[in-house]
């Protein structure tokens, strides 16, 4: 804890919230990562199309890649091997990647909601308006935070730095 807070500047209660908001993003990305890969066992005809934004590969394959990405990503946030800083940058860059995909599905007006989780909401049976609210939430949730958190780091950093006041 002491190294994040001498690293990022910020004052220590905060960098203990933000430690929490670290651990809850490691569990959506968690949750994600598991219901993608058990959905990934099933024989749903669309596993075998090419995923509609990446086309080169097929949804099976696109979604074994991505599951195993937010289960490592997921569980490397648990650890202490990076510091604070280095964890938002992480999780900054996989929701950043996450909401280009999300526009190009927008783009290309998919009518199906995105399978950011799999089908664990169909399996409790949710429309697929509550899917897509609760998945642009998580999406926002990982990427808003994550961003304010760096622009005020470097904030800081370049005020430190070049002599401004931070």
């Amino acid at each position: 804890m002491r190294r994040d807070h001498a690293i990022t500047g910020f004052p220590e209660q905060w960098t203990k919230l933000w430690s929490w908001y670290v651990i809850s993003v490691s569990l959506i990305l968690l949750t994600a990562g598991v219901a993608k890969s058990i959905g990934i066992q099933q024989s749903a005809a669309f596993l075998s199309k090419p995923n509609s934004i990446i086309t080169l590969f097929s949804n099976r394959h696109l979604f074994w890649g991505i599951s195993s990405l937010e289960i490592g990503l997921g569980a490397l946030l648990l650890t202490r091997v990076l510091t604070l800083l280095e964890k938002m940058k992480t999780i900054f860059w996989i929701s950043s990647q996450f909401a280009i995909y999300r526009i190009g599905l927008w783009l290309i007006s998919e009518p199906e909601p995105c399978k950011c989780f799999g089908d664990l909401f169909r399996w409790i049976g949710a429309s697929d308006d509550f899917i897509r609210a609760i998945t642009i939430v998580s999406l926002m949730y990982m990427l808003i935070p994550s961003g304010m958190f760096l622009v005020f780091s470097l904030t800081k950093a370049f005020n430190k730095k070049f002599g401004g006041t931070a």
